[in-house]
């Protein structure tokens, strides 16, 4: 399981119910939002869900490598992932750093397991409990999140 420190509304309950998936290759938080406006304006930067016409998820375009319209898509990527660990272990050595960044991206893994025809399962949890601080801005949106909860 990979978890972020800096998302602070993250509950047990969601992350109980992310554990409790049986998983093939790799299992996958995503938030899905009306636009980016308010507070939600937090998860622009955040990498994109790319599903296909049937609706499974095929890849994450992380927002630097995002074409205009994948900016528009308005379902996020949190980076909370679990992953059967033996076929991570086969499968990390073919990441690769051909993008913008020239960083290896984890998210990477996806499409791998999409292109292996590997079910890759999403569970979907409320926006305001992704909420992470990254910046002072996300810091100021979240203490006034917290406040009206």
């Amino acid at each position: 399981m990979v978890l972020y420190g800096d998302h602070p509304f993250l509950n047990s309950q969601s992350i109980d119910n992310f554990e409790n998936k049986d998983v093939e290759a790799l299992n996958l938080m995503s938030v899905k939002v009306d636009d980016f406006s308010n507070w939600k304006k937090a998860f622009y930067h955040w990498g994109r869900l790319i599903r296909d016409e049937n609706d499974k998820l095929e890849k994450i375009v992380e927002f630097k490598d995002a074409s205009e319209s994948e900016k528009e898509i308005t379902e996020v990527n949190p980076a909370m992932f679990i992953f059967n660990s033996s076929w991570l272990w086969k499968n990390i050595s073919n990441l690769d750093n051909n993008n913008k960044q020239e960083e290896y991206y984890l998210t990477d893994l996806v499409s791998l397991a999409f292109k292996q025809g590997v079910d890759i399962k999403t569970t979907q949890i409320n926006a305001q409990e992704a909420m992470g601080i990254n910046s002072v801005e996300d810091l100021e949106i979240a203490k006034k999140l917290n406040l009206d909860n």
